[in-house]
């Protein structure tokens, strides 16, 4: 809040300062810390490119496509950060967020294939509200298809492989 001149006062610049220092952090991911925040972020992306494509386009991926897609996904994020630097660790981060980013398609790919309703209603919501409203009415599947869809596998009751 300005003074009584109009001009700010050392509270407000001091203030100003801090919260650019937070807005550029040092890294967007820290590996083994925000592993959770990565499938986040990336059930989010998959999902907003997939509504963009089957609403747009109209067609359906491949696994094949998807992996490309992911692959791209992890650059442009890379590419978009508004960090010094992006992550600690590229390797893991690529790897968790390419396998989230994968299953995170092909679940919204299935969603919005089997009701084409809701995808109507998503877009209305992004183009009225936002994203992360229309998001909300599958967030509750799609990560959970993305943090439970290998459980079990590779699990055998006799032991062996």
């Amino acid at each position: 809040m300005p003074n009584a001149s109009g001009s700010p006062t050392y509270r407000d610049v001091r203030q100003w300062s801090i919260d650019e220092q937070q807005r550029h952090q040092r890294l967007e991911y820290n590996m083994p810390q925000d592993r959770d925040k990565v499938i986040s972020d990336f059930c989010k992306r998959a999902t907003l490119e997939c509504m963009q494509m089957c609403a747009y386009g109209n067609r359906k991926l491949d696994k094949q496509e998807i992996a490309i897609k992911s692959k791209f996904a992890c650059e442009q994020a890379s590419a978009q950060t508004k960090c010094m630097s992006f992550t600690n660790y590229y390797h893991d981060f690529e790897k968790t967020a390419k396998a989230t980013y994968e299953k995170a398609y092909s679940c919204a790919q299935n969603i919005f294939s089997r009701n084409f309703r809701l995808l109507e209603q998503m877009q209305l919501d992004t183009e009225r509200y936002s994203f992360d409203s229309a998001y909300s009415r599958i967030q509750r599947e799609v990560e959970h298809f993305v943090c439970f869809s290998d459980y079990g596998k590779g699990f055998n009751w006799y032991g062996g492989q």
